[in-house]
């Protein structure tokens, strides 16, 4: 504000006005589940507060400098309102931001061993597989010679495991090995009846 003294109480007061902001941001940004995120909310005309709203968790606004940074914990698409003010108006504009799923890795183990081979009892022998980031829900799948069946007969079975989660994709396959061995038993004199037999041990 600026004042001139004209005399005989005829002062005249100019008041210098800043025009409204406008948002020159750009109105998509992309990130990923579990990986750092920046992005910069830029206007016109001297902003002096930012903020936004509808933001994925994981995120928040820095109301001083506008920087909307984190690490994104929801993946999907999201259509966020973002602002900023200075002391004529404020301005506002949609951001379209997509959050990729996370990648998720998955290892895969027997009850008691790795790599995945076991001995064929009659039951079915199911892997274990955990995940990291831990606690991702994972679907398994098993076939033999492309065929969807239970691992329960002696024979290899391929392996598929996939991540079934709304925030992180990932996906392995491995080889699942049942063996069997074989005892045969024999009387110590053979005769016209056969009195031996072959059985499956585990």
């Amino acid at each position: 504000q600026l004042t001139y003294h004209g005399g005989s109480g005829n002062d005249i007061v100019l008041t210098a006005v800043i025009p409204p902001p406008e948002i020159t941001s750009g109105a998509t940004a992309t990130g990923t589940v579990g990986t750092p995120f920046s992005y910069a909310i830029t206007a016109t005309n001297s902003p002096t507060s930012f903020s936004a709203s509808g933001l994925p968790g994981g995120l928040l606004v820095d109301s001083a400098t506008g920087i909307i940074s984190g690490t994104p914990t929801e993946a999907g698409t999201f259509v966020v309102t973002i602002s900023d003010a200075n002391s004529t108006a404020t301005a506002t504009a949609p951001l379209s931001l997509a959050i990729a799923k996370g990648v998720a890795t998955v290892e895969l183990q027997t009850a008691s061993q790795t790599p995945l081979t076991v001995s064929y009892d009659g039951t079915t022998k199911a892997v274990t597989a955990t995940t990291t980031p831990s606690g991702r829900t994972v679907v398994l799948t098993y076939t033999r010679n492309g065929v969807p069946m239970d691992p329960i007969y002696p024979g290899t079975y391929l392996v598929t495991a996939t991540v079934d989660d709304p925030n992180y994709a990932g996906t392995k396959t491995d080889t699942l090995v049942i063996t069997v061995s074989v005892l045969v038993r024999h009387a110590p004199t053979l005769t016209s009846i056969v009195d031996g037999s072959i059985q499956l041990l585990s």
